[in-house]
């Protein structure tokens, strides 16, 4: 299945993959990035909803239905109270470069985003 996707897609495939073949074995894996708030929140986002989804390739209008899922996880969950401890405020930060390098599946609701460079101003 990853040998068919589009170069850009790929990483974001692996990762999925792996998440199912450790969680299918029963094993323990641990997803975090440098500061361990954003990136991390938008992985473990989307694998909250499709935990809930049951990771299932057939849910009605798929991609989409687990993206609103994670969505809402990103906007109203825990992951935002991590980031308010972090930066002061409920919000991720991203800026405008990373955002358009994100894959849509790690892209966060424009509601919680405040710009890196103002997240470190605040601080």
């Amino acid at each position: 299945a990853v040998s068919k996707m589009q170069s850009h897609n790929k990483d974001v495939d692996i990762l999925i993959c792996a998440a199912d073949v450790v969680r299918s074995l029963r094993g323990s894996r641990i997803t975090f990035c440098k500061s361990g708030k954003d990136r991390t929140a938008m992985s473990i986002t989307l694998e909250q909803s499709r935990v809930l989804h049951g990771a299932k390739e057939d849910i009605p209008n798929g991609t989409d239905t687990l993206l609103k899922t994670a969505n809402l996880f990103r906007e109203y969950g825990s992951r935002l109270v991590i980031a308010e401890k972090n930066v002061g405020r409920p919000l991720y930060s991203f800026n405008g470069i990373q955002l358009q390098f994100l894959p849509k599946e790690y892209r966060p609701p424009p509601s919680t985003i405040q710009d890196v460079l103002l997240s470190i101003k605040a601080r």
